[in-house]
């Protein structure tokens, strides 16, 4: 009877979108979206290969946060984004100074 309870409960959490319903993709490009709009721009800027400050600034935030708050390597964000995974890990270290800063 409590197994029953517990499961009852896990699949109200999941149909309710709190467990497991999005893919680390979706998850991926949902951050993305939060990233962009908070230094107002749009998510194809974002991950357009400019060089402009405030667009690497924002790039540099999604590969930090996609490492960790998402905890995807960099070869998965690197397959998402089309950049080079070495180039990943530069913005997310990049980022992480820049907060400690």
């Amino acid at each position: 009877m409590l197994n029953r309870g517990r499961r009852r409960s896990a699949d109200m959490a999941q149909n309710a979108g709190l467990i497991g319903a999005l893919t680390p993709h979706q998850k991926f490009h949902q951050m993305l979206r939060l990233v962009a709009h908070f230094h107002g721009l749009n998510p194809e800027e974002v991950l357009d290969p400019t060089h402009a400050a405030d667009v690497v600034a924002a790039r540099h935030e999604v590969f930090y946060r996609a490492m960790r708050d998402l905890k995807l390597r960099p070869s998965q964000v690197s397959r998402i984004t089309k950049f080079h995974h070495t180039t990943v890990k530069y913005g997310a270290t990049r980022h992480e100074q820049r907060i400690a800063a």
